[in-house]
Parts: structure tokens; C-alpha cells; sequence
């Protein structure tokens, strides 16, 4: 089948500010194995689009050949199900991906595997311990897709909230201060800095009407992350949605420092009319004859406006028809 393979970004001349990474257009497509059965699903050739992700890395300064090109990756749903049911049975309420479905998906060409979870499955108290049961899961699924040649993207799948007596609050409200997602980032930072098996660290699935809030709380975890590890990339991702088509609108000025260099801004996109992932219908946007191109061009970063004034780098978009 048909699909976009590349996106090339064209830098400017001169020093760069080690704040700025490269922009990561995920196509954010789930799917769903774990219900019903553990069974594998079909095969990838003749998976519907909706059941197909990738994503789509740019190299920037510091990073090898080797740590960052061309993935494809998938995102394994299962571990963020039920968050009305804290921390729920494991087993029952979500699950993680099974050794049986990595290797599945690594047997299909498969390089990266985003694993989505729930902070308060990882940590039940703010500011408390993290659970070692649940560490313990998660760190058996990063080595498990190691030992398939794969790596995983930690992903808190808590759209900037944290749940408190069954109302989810956002991350800079009186309620969940930020000081908590920072003490979050730390203490996980700490447990997985210097394990292979990790891609990128996702600061966030899909912040959204978070009030202004979320670009220092994104900087702050990212400073959090940065003291307990200067090794694995961290992806931000953007506010409303992490939206590629609204990027500009929402997310213009979302500009973070990294003092390792190793910053990829997230942006997500759905290629059904509305843009929810739905998929309700086979109908493309009108006029949607390169998507992953569109995606990416909608979320180009201009970056004249960065204090410093650093040279304007924008993306474009390539794409290879296989």
C-alpha cells in the first residue's frame, strides 16, 4: 500500500541554539490488539490505514545515523485504558503489550514501539514513590522490545491532567501543581536513565485546554528530566491537541531549552474530515493528496521571533511513494 516515507528539514546558516529540536510529525494512528485476544492482528500489508502508524524522526545536532533517521512506529494501546478506574486490575482494567505482540510487530518491520501508560498508575500519590509493580511492568516491556530490536517512547497518556477523587485536573492548577509532574519526571527519569531499550521520553500525550499552562510546565519537566538524564531525547509535545494542522495557531511560540540537545517537538495528526481520528468514513480532506506532507508543512517551525534570533530553520516536506 501507499504511504508517505520522508520528511527532510532544511536548516539555516550558522550556530543553532541547543534549545531548539527538530520537529517530530507522529501520525497517531491506535491500535488495538489487546482486546479480545492476544492474538496477533493482520498482517501490516493488509492492515487498514487507521490501524497503521509511523513516526517520522529528524536528525539534529549531537545525534547519530544510528539514534535517529527514519522509524516506523507503532503505538500499542492498552496501558492508559480505564482511567476511571485508578490504578485498576492489571489484566482486566489495561494491559501492556504482550512479548507475543512485539515480536509480531518487530517480525513486520517495526522500530519503535510508544507505549502509552497513566501517571497515576506510576506514581498513585503526587509527590509519593513511584509503584515498583507497575515500574516493574513497564521496564519488562522496554526490555522485552530490546530483545527484538526494538525501542520504546514512554508516553503519560494524561492529556496535562492528573486524576484526584475522580475529577482530572490540570497540571498547573491549584490541585496538581506543577511542582508534581516535575517530581514525576525526576523520579521516572532516575529510574530509566541509561537504558538502552528507550527511543525518546514524551513529556505528555496530547496537552489540551490547559489555559496557557502547559509550555513552562513542559520546560520545567524537561529541566527535571535533564538533571537524572542527558542521554535519551525527550519529545514536547504541543497544547490543543499536539494538532500538526493548528500548530501555528496554538503552539507558535512553544519554544524549549535542552541542555543536552536532544529536544523533538511532538505534533499529532489524523487524516479523517475532522480530524478526531474517528474514522467514521473513507473520505480523505478534500484535497488531501499528501497528508504527512500537509501535516508537517502546518507545523513548520519559524523561529525568527526566538530571542537570540537564531537562524529561521523551516521544515518541508518530501515524501516517497513505496
Amino acid at each position: 500500500m501507499e504511504a508517505a516515507e520522508t520528511v527532510t528539514e532544511r536548516a539555516g546558516r550558522g550556530r543553532t541554539h541547543p534549545a531548539v529540536g527538530y520537529l517530530l510529525a507522529l501520525v497517531c494512528w491506535c491500535l488495538l490488539p489487546l482486546a479480545g485476544s492476544a492474538a496477533p492482528g493482520p498482517a501490516i500489508d493488509d492492515a487498514p490505514a487507521d490501524t497503521q502508524a509511523m513516526t517520522q524522526c529528524l536528525a539534529g545536532p549531537g545525534w547519530t545515523r544510528g539514534d535517529i533517521g527514519f522509524v516506523r512506529g507503532i503505538n500499542l494501546a492498552g496501558g492508559e485504558f480505564n482511567p476511571d478506574r485508578l490504578p485498576g486490575q492489571y489484566g482486566k482494567d489495561y494491559r501492556y503489550p504482550s512479548e507475543a505482540q512485539l515480536e509480531y510487530y518487530s517480525k513486520n518491520g517495526f522500530d519503535v514501539v510508544r507505549l502509552p501508560f497513566l501517571w497515576e498508575r506510576l506514581q498513585p500519590r503526587m509527590f509519593g514513590a513511584l509503584d515498583d509493580e507497575e515500574v516493574r511492568r513497564v521496564l519488562s516491556v522496554i526490555e522485552k522490545a530490546r530483545q527484538h530490536g526494538m525501542r520504546v517512547i514512554l508516553d503519560p497518556h494524561n492529556y496535562a491532567r492528573y486524576h484526584l477523587d475522580g475529577k482530572a485536573h490540570v497540571i498547573g492548577s491549584a490541585a496538581v501543581p506543577v511542582g508534581a509532574f516535575i517530581d514525576f519526571w525526576r523520579r521516572l527519569a532516575h529510574v530509566v536513565s541509561g537504558i538502552p531499550g528507550i527511543y525518546a521520553l514524551s513529556l505528555m500525550n496530547e496537552p489540551h485546554d490547559t489555559g496557557k499552562l502547559w509550555r513552562s510546565a513542559a520546560q520545567e519537566a524537561v529541566d527535571a528530566i535533564r538533571g537524572e538524564d542527558r542521554v535519551h531525547l525527550i519529545l514536547a509535545p504541543g497544547d490543543y491537541w499536539s494538532g500538526a494542522w493548528s500548530w501555528r495557531k496554538y503552539n507558535d511560540d512553544f519554544l524549549l531549552r535542552d541542555p543536552a540537545d536532544k529536544l523533538v517537538y511532538e505534533a499529532h495528526q489524523y487524516f479523517d474530515p475532522d480530524r478526531s481520528g474517528a474514522y467514521r468514513d473513507d473520505r480523505a480532506p478534500a484535497g488531501l493528496r499528501d497528508p504527512l506532507g500537509i501535516a508537517v508543512q502546518a507545523a513548520r517551525l519559524d523561529l525568527k521571533r526566538w530571542p537570540g534570533k537564531p537562524p529561521q530553520r523551516q521544515a518541508e516536506s518530501a515524501t516517497r511513494q513505496r
